[in-house]
């Protein structure tokens, strides 16, 4: 069976969103489909993409709803 992006207009559309995650200076995670993940795997993945958690000595800030029903 072949793998849906082998395909000839699965690759030129995966050569689209490439481009277009590039022009808008995003990364673009690729990850193979798997029937299950490994959650440190994927954490590891993403570490040096996704902004820090606030640290655990700081309060996050309030949510647009939360200071609405304050």
């Amino acid at each position: 069976m072949i793998n849906s992006h082998q395909q000839r207009d699965r690759r030129r559309r995966d050569a689209f969103v490439d481009r277009a995650f590039a022009a808008a200076g995003l990364p673009l995670l690729r990850i193979a489909t798997q029937r299950r993940y490994d959650v440190a795997q994927l954490q590891q993945q993403l570490a040096g993409h996704l902004p820090l958690p606030p640290s655990s000595g700081t309060a996050a800030s309030p949510s647009p709803a939360q200071e609405l029903s304050s």
